[in-house]
């Protein structure tokens, strides 16, 4: 589900958690939301270095982070949160569902709480960077001359921007920021080498092969051979969460 629209589809890990040891759907998804705020995070404090060593990026990153900042504010307000959840009770369509919102809501406050925040921030940062040097490690398979702090750069701003778009797996931006960015270097990486169109293309394809295609086909190939333990039905689909959830 990496490869949904801003990777909500990811909530069917909850189906699963659901399956598995009846655990509701409205305390296990907010894990999603927790988990997308991380990454974002971590990804903006491993570009951050390389934009401001090169100048380069820094009006995207810096808006990053004061959103990421009010997001977070707004999140860890009870005094906020909890009236603009009630107000809620006023549109008919959504009151009977402000019980659940408020589930949701607490789960989502005790994942965003400094100590749990830091911790998995750090997680995503060490995770993320395993990336950026699978990364470093194509370019330097077809012989090219990169550092890896310019390597951590340009995947971790090309990723970032991808996420921002909500494309499922960042697919476009990304790619071509990953591309234009690798062709480009020399005019904002100072001693940072040109590197063809052909050889950025084609790291680019293979670093996207292996962190997110290989992911996405693991995951599918493992749901497809664990059916019967998840006890997924034949005709399932996203929209049967809800229902799921009441039961």
């Amino acid at each position: 589900m990496t490869v949904s629209p801003g990777k909500l589809g990811e909530v069917f890990k909850s189906f699963l958690l659901k399956q598995l040891n009846n655990t509701s759907i409205a305390v296990s998804a907010p894990i999603v939301l927790a988990e997308r705020l991380t990454d974002v995070t971590a990804l903006i404090v491993l570009a951050l270095f390389g934009a401001l060593s090169f100048k380069y990026g820094l009006s995207f990153i810096y808006i990053s982070i004061i959103v990421i900042i009010i997001g977070i504010l707004i999140i860890s307000s009870r005094k906020v949160t909890i009236p603009l959840i009630e107000l809620m009770r006023k549109v008919h369509f959504i009151k009977k569902f402000v019980h659940k919102i408020h589930e949701v809501y607490e789960s989502i406050y005790a994942l965003i709480g400094f100590r749990s925040l830091t911790l998995t921030t750090l997680l995503g940062i060490i995770s993320w960077f395993f990336e950026c040097i699978g990364f470093y490690l194509v370019i330097k398979g077809f012989s090219e001359n990169i550092t890896l702090m310019n390597a951590t750069f340009i995947y971790a701003f090309s990723t970032l921007a991808g996420a921002f778009t909500m494309m499922p797996g960042g697919i476009g931006l990304t790619e071509v920021s990953l591309t234009g960015l690798l062709v480009n270097a020399p005019r904002f990486m100072a001693g940072q080498q040109a590197i063809t169109k052909a050889t950025a293309s084609a790291s680019t394809i293979i670093i996207r092969l292996a962190t997110l295609w290989f992911a996405v086909f693991l995951g599918a190939f493992v749901l497809m051979m664990n059916k019967k333990m998840f006890d997924i039905p034949e005709d399932f689909d996203l929209n049967q969460l809800q229902t799921s959830d009441k039961k």
